[in-house]
């Protein structure tokens, strides 16, 4: 398993702004306000994905397993169901997808 000590470590190019780079920090914890798993710790009524209707919003469903986003993954990440470790290994292309998908 890929640890994100060691990817840090490698100082990974990027060349999203440092304001751009905060928005990605909660994504890579799991702790963003656009996922409902997320929002749900605050109120139990919003769990389900909003654009497919049919799981929960995780992020292992946004990144990985949601039909609607899929060809946006494909197209911006270069799979349908790339694995985590892109959050800090592709920072620009997870903005933009994520900028595509959440807002």
């Amino acid at each position: 398993m890929l640890q994100y000590s060691t990817l840090v470590k490698g100082h990974i190019r990027s060349s999203l702004s440092s304001c751009d780079q905060v928005l990605l920090a909660p994504l890579r914890t799991g702790h963003c306000r656009h996922l409902a798993a997320y929002r749900n710790i605050i109120d139990s009524s919003d769990t389900v994905c909003r654009k497919c209707g049919a799981a929960p919003h995780t992020l292992e469903h946004w990144l990985q397993e949601c039909l609607t986003t899929a060809a946006q993954r494909l197209l911006f990440l270069g799979s349908t169901d790339p694995p985590l470790s892109v959050l800090v290994l592709e920072p620009n292309e997870t903005f933009v997808y994520t900028q595509e998908t959440l807002s």
